[in-house]
């Protein structure tokens, strides 16, 4: 049971990760003016 709750924690750890590195993705796409204007 406890195996399993780690392996759950790791998959949320790499999902975070992944939205992590698609948002640094989507604000480097984005000019720095778009962004003051936000």
């Amino acid at each position: 049971m406890f195996n399993s709750y780690k392996k759950r924690l790791f998959h949320f750890e790499q999902f975070l990760k992944l939205i992590l590195v698609n948002l640094i993705y989507f604000f480097k796409s984005i000019p720095p003016i778009n962004l003051i204007k936000l």
